[in-house]
């Protein structure tokens, strides 16, 4: 990962953290900071047509007021954070570095290896803390989060509703952008198909990998379940064949023809 996809992904966990560990966070911010990320959710929905926006109100917070809710509520996350002294000295490190890789300014050799150390830091206290609550953790890998062509986002924890379905045409190709985790750090291998079909429609290889699927009239129907697999080269895995298993799903319109006499 580029220093902009570490810091993106340091924020995504540290959200994720206050959502799970802090559920009563919205009722810690002023009437004002409410009111204006409930603004901003609704705006994202007006300006970003053709995905589907998160309406997870964490998701439009700022960083700064992320790190102080956990900083300003430190024995809520000192669990899984550990030292208090640490983690605001980490914080200020890489907010120093946020402007320049957001940017696309320069980030030297030695800046890039202190952002990787940091973020891995967290990441690893993070999978250490949600490991004592998860014991299987310890020795399988897991899914940190899948996002479709559509922007949403699934991780180990969503669940995914029968409404929670995207119109889509047969021919249309949709990608999957898929980010895992292993604590024996094996090599993970994906793979994506649809669920009435046995067949894999691509398959990757990597802690980060892109898959996508073409719907074809085979698909056709009312809800096609797209399903995400992965697991490890180990010999063991957390569910039979696989270690963990994500859902999207889809709407797929029957195709136009034309009327022949």
């Amino acid at each position: 990962m580029d220093p902009y996809e570490q810091i993106s992904l340091l924020e995504r966990l540290l959200r994720d953290l206050v959502d799970g560990e802090l559920p009563d966070w919205p009722s810690l911010l002023s009437e004002e900071a409410r009111t204006l990320l409930e603004g901003k959710r609704d705006e994202e929905g007006k300006k970003r047509r053709g995905i589907q926006h998160s309406e997870r109100l964490i998701d439009y917070t700022e960083v700064t007021q992320i790190q102080n809710l956990i900083t300003g509520n430190y024995s809520a996350f000192e669990p899984a954070l550990g030292s208090k002294e640490y983690v605001k000295f980490y914080f200020k490190r890489i907010n120093a570095f946020r402007n320049p890789t957001m940017h696309s300014r320069p980030v030297l050799a030695f800046e890039r290896q202190l952002i990787e150390g940091i973020v891995g830091e967290f990441r690893q206290q993070i999978a250490l803390y949600r490991s004592e609550k998860d014991p299987s953790m310890n020795h399988y890998p897991h899914i940190e989060v899948v996002t479709d062509s559509f922007g949403r986002s699934r991780d180990r924890h969503s669940l995914t509703g029968v409404d929670d379905k995207i119109r889509v045409q047969v021919g249309d190709v949709i990608q999957f952008q898929c980010r895992g985790d292993d604590p024996q750090d094996r090599e993970l291998t994906w793979w994506v198909r649809e669920q009435a079909d046995s067949s894999e429609r691509d398959i990757a290889i990597g802690n980060e990998v892109t898959l996508s699927i073409t719907i074809t009239e085979a698909d056709v129907k009312e809800y096609v379940y797209v399903l995400i697999y992965m697991k490890s080269n180990g010999k063991y895995h957390k569910e039979g064949d696989v270690d963990e298993t994500l859902a999207f799903i889809y709407a797929v319109d029957p195709p136009v023809t034309e009327n022949v006499d």
